[in-house]
């Protein structure tokens, strides 16, 4: 949307995306409507209208729809990307770029909090220093054990002094309050979860949502990735998650599932040696 309003300053710019997911966007200084819609069918419905004078449409040839579970076909294609290949292509940001016939991007992701989103973090009275930590995925593949993440939380909370956040829709863990962890799952927004994550020393997670959100308010993350869907290796990220300057990618060969927690200790270990000058 940044790119579109560089390209068209005087346009109306109109983002149609799945309901649940508006807040995003309402707050976008870039985009002067939003168009919620249930599904990519209603979607399919409403690209056809004489209304717009351009459409950019970012859905991969054949995407199926969660709702009424048909599936998405661009009458004038996506240039090669379909839900088969495109990991092929890029990260998501080139993916969705080059299905819609535009420019190729690289930019960061960002989001934008409001100051109501702010002050609802502050009255939070989150620990100084935290680790903000989502354990779930929307496919049990991209998933990790909760006993393996709990073995985490363990390791930060004893090697490192460290409470951890959890965040995310629904608590996994069971967090302890005598080392101040806490769950604010099924408590939060979206961009009052990006206030949180931006606020934590790390982030860490496989690949979801809350990692993207982690990559747009520029928090250093430690991503777990693996197979999935005949991609063996992959990566979903631009800016920053994707040149590796803010984060660590550990990629198991294999499903995230079957990953051994003690790569993602070490990695941890690494970055906190780093930033805390603690010897390893």
């Amino acid at each position: 949307m940044r790119h579109l309003r560089r390209e068209n300053p005087g346009a109306i710019l109109i983002f149609a995306l799945q309901r649940n997911y508006r807040e995003l966007v309402d707050s976008h200084p870039d985009i002067d409507f939003v168009l919620p819609i249930l599904c990519v069918s209603e979607w399919a419905r409403f690209s056809k209208f004489k209304c717009f004078d351009e459409v950019v449409d970012l859905n991969i040839y054949g995407r199926s729809c969660s709702s009424c579970k048909s599936h998405w076909y661009q009458s004038d294609g996506s240039n090669g990307v379909n839900i088969w290949n495109y990991y092929e292509y890029g990260n998501l940001l080139q993916v969705y770029c080059r299905t819609a016939g535009i420019e190729i991007l690289s930019a960061s992701p960002l989001v934008y909090p409001t100051s109501e989103d702010k002050n609802f973090v502050d009255n939070l009275k989150l620990p100084e220093k935290f680790v903000s930590l989502h354990c779930g995925s929307n496919e049990v593949v991209r998933t990790l054990p909760a006993a393996k993440w709990q073995r985490i939380v363990n390791y930060l909370n004893e090697r490192w002094g460290i409470p951890v956040v959890e965040v995310g829709l629904d608590p996994i863990l069971f967090l302890s309050n005598d080392n101040n962890n806490i769950s604010l799952c099924g408590q939060l927004s979206i961009l009052q979860t990006a206030e949180v994550i931006r606020r934590s020393e790390l982030y860490l997670g496989t690949d979801s949502g809350p990692a993207h959100i982690a990559n747009a308010v520029g928090t250093y993350g430690i991503i777990s990735l693996g197979y999935y869907k005949g991609f063996k290796k992959y990566i979903p990220y631009s800016g920053g998650y994707y040149k590796g300057d803010s984060c660590t990618l550990i990629y198991h060969d294999g499903p995230v599932f079957e990953m051994d927690d003690k790569l993602i200790i070490d990695a941890i270990e690494q970055r906190f040696c780093t930033i805390f000058n603690r010897a390893l």
